[in-house]
């Protein structure tokens, strides 16, 4: 999809490796805010994130259906991976044996 901004990221294509667990990320597009959250990211800036995001909204004109979502690394709605071109949902799966990979169903 075309039109989202990741923060920091303006007019690069968006990729899954962009996003770094130790990070919060906004993107906006230009109706929803999403604020990705990663899983190693410190509590307080995911707390400033989350304000600014709603802060964003507030200043930017947008439409009335508009909406912060807050998106959690590993738990990532279709909506928001599509913005992402060739989103991976293949996960480690650690186990007693060698590395082992499962497909996450669509």
């Amino acid at each position: 999809m075309s039109g989202a901004n990741l923060l920091g990221a303006v007019g690069r294509s968006l990729q899954q490796r962009m996003l770094s667990t130790r990070n919060v990320y906004i993107l906006d597009t230009h109706l929803d805010l999403f604020v990705w959250i990663g899983r190693r990211s410190q509590r307080l800036v995911r707390t400033a994130a989350l304000r600014l995001a709603m802060e964003m909204m507030t200043l930017l004109r947008r439409p009335r259906q508009a909406q912060v979502v807050r998106v959690l690394e590993l738990a990532e709605p279709q909506l928001f991976k599509a913005f992402f071109t060739g989103w991976d949902d293949v996960i480690e799966v650690s186990g007693h044996g060698p590395r082992q990979q499962q497909r996450l169903g669509c």
